[in-house]
């Protein structure tokens, strides 16, 4: 399903030779050969060379938008993470002394009980620390020297598309 160009100054002479004898020239092409053959001398795009340049820059244009996309969710991931980093801070110290004086007092039961725990005293202190600084990430700004480079390897895409267009002067 190639495009076919043909020339059309080769074509003027068969066809004014064909003309003299009586007989049909192959110019001016039909509408259903303008669909089939392009005609290398005119500026105007055949409908094929149409389609297929629409094709080229459909498919550059849906690049280009996931590109964006990666590149807008890169600057949000750098932001979710710069704000962790800064409301993440968290240090809690927790401390405490606890103290169990245990008596029982009573009858002849509490006296028999009292024997085996004899008066029980504990005191005890206690420390604990829950600090989230050196577990938060520290996130760097996304480079901007990305996006002129993108930028520019898309507009070299987009000229490609069209020379391919062109090509057919050369």
């Amino acid at each position: 399903d190639d495009l076919i160009t043909f020339t059309l100054l080769p074509s003027l002479g068969y066809d004014s030779e064909t003309r003299e004898k009586g007989q049909q020239g192959v110019l001016p092409l039909q509408k259903k050969e303008k669909k089939l053959y392009t005609d290398s001398t005119s500026f105007m795009m055949s409908p094929k060379e149409r389609s297929q340049s629409l094709m080229g820059i459909s498919q550059l244009l849906l690049h280009v938008l996931l590109s964006a996309l990666i590149v807008f969710l890169n600057y949000v991931l750098f932001y979710v993470l710069f704000l962790v980093n800064r409301y993440g801070q968290v240090n809690v110290e927790v401390t405490g002394k606890s103290k169990i004086n245990l008596k029982v007092r009573g009858g002849q039961m509490a006296a028999f009980i009292n024997s085996f725990i004899n008066n029980i005293n504990i005191e005890n202190t206690y420390e604990a620390s829950y600090n989230t600084t050196v577990c938060l990430p520290s996130p760097t700004p996304p480079g901007a020297t990305d996006i002129p480079v993108l930028c520019s390897a898309y507009a070299a895409a987009l000229l490609l598309v069209y020379a391919s267009y062109g090509a057919r002067y050369s």
